[in-house]
């Protein structure tokens, strides 16, 4: 992109000790997650993820579409957005997307980013896919829920997201038993992929309630979910 120059001076600035400190650091690396972020959410940015996505190969005439499910924590990093983006633009007859499920702290406002993307395709399909707002605490809950507190800014208005970060997802709406249903629905001798791109609590909850189902029907999970161990360093403690 444009500013990638500026990007990589600010970031090599603060790693050669020109800013010293972990807080400018951290505040450099958050400032410049909200510029890709925005720029993700652009026409632009959904126009170079598009022509990525048109030097894929398209499978093979007897490999049917993959059956895609998105397990996410979308609205922290950048990360996710992209992985959404470069999905939502591959062609049709790579995947079928069934839905997606937002994953720890802010649920509801990740629900709210994942919508945003979702709905700013001129593809009707995208318009129909369920989105749920999943489990906010880890298990076990061994470390506090944490967000970098930029979550959603450039894309909604301050108020909204302090309404959204505040919101409980609708009880009535189990996405643990969504997953189930979705599985148990599919037809004889087709399965699932899971593509778990955040904690892993919604996917860790549907093997351990339906143990069956996600045996039967889960082909695989595809996942980003962290180290075994923290790194040392303050400056680069990114386990994921």
């Amino acid at each position: 992109v444009s500013t990638q120059s500026t990007w990589d001076s600010e970031i090599m600035g603060a790693a050669e000790g020109k800013k010293t400190s972990v807080e400018t650091f951290e505040a450099t690396v958050m400032k410049i997650k909200q510029k890709v972020l925005a720029y993700a959410t652009s026409a632009k940015g959904k126009l170079v993820a598009n022509n990525y996505s048109n030097h894929s190969d398209p499978p093979p005439a007897t490999v049917g579409r993959i059956k895609i499910i998105v397990d996410t924590d979308i609205g922290s990093d950048i990360d996710d957005a992209l992985a959404l983006l470069l999905l939502m633009h591959l062609p049709e007859t790579h995947y079928e997307l069934l839905g997606i499920v937002t994953v720890y702290g802010y649920v509801e406002l990740r629900k709210k980013i994942t919508e945003l993307i979702l709905r700013s395709s001129s593809q009707d399909c995208f318009k129909k896919i369920p989105i749920l707002a999943g489990i906010s605490e880890p298990i076990q809950m061994l470390d506090p829920v944490w967000h970098t507190e930029c979550e959603g800014e450039n894309i909604l208005d301050p108020l909204e997201i302090e309404k959204l970060k505040k919101q409980v997802p609708d009880p009535k709406i189990d996405p643990i038993k969504w997953y189930a249903d979705t599985l148990s629905h599919l037809e004889k001798g087709e399965k699932v992929t899971i593509l778990g791109i955040g904690a892993l609590t919604n996917i860790a909850s549907f093997y351990k309630v339906y143990p069956s189902i996600a045996r039967d029907r889960n082909e695989k999970i595809i996942i980003l979910a962290g180290g075994l161990c923290k790194n040392p360093s303050p400056l680069f403690d990114d386990y994921r």
